[in-house]
């Protein structure tokens, strides 16, 4: 058993060792993440907007071998919404960017 233990914690290890990114590619893919935000030649004078809305409804229920337990109803539902809105004002040669 102990073995078998080794074996799959060995393997985990090397497995999530080969995940890691080095700090020079972290590096350029940020530079490169900045430019692309921080770029306002795309925008045209005034008010930009954008965003996106994100909704999300869940619903669980419970057994009846769990009914002796407090602290709970047999059916629960869940509602969750996400609104992402960015407003970008361009005027001249001045940007505000809202990330």
């Amino acid at each position: 058993m102990k073995k078998v233990y080794a074996v799959v914690m060995a393997t985990i290890v090397v497995a999530t060792s080969f995940a890691q990114s080095t700090t020079d590619e972290a590096k350029k893919e940020t530079n490169a993440s900045v430019a692309v935000l921080t770029t306002t030649k795309d925008l045209k004078d005034g008010w930009a907007k954008s965003g996106s809305l994100a909704f999300n409804l869940s619903e669980a229920g419970r057994n009846a071998a769990w009914g002796e337990i407090k602290g709970g109803e047999e059916q629960t539902i869940g509602i969750k919404a996400l609104i992402d809105y960015d407003f970008d004002l361009k005027y001249g040669k001045n940007s505000w960017l809202n990330n």
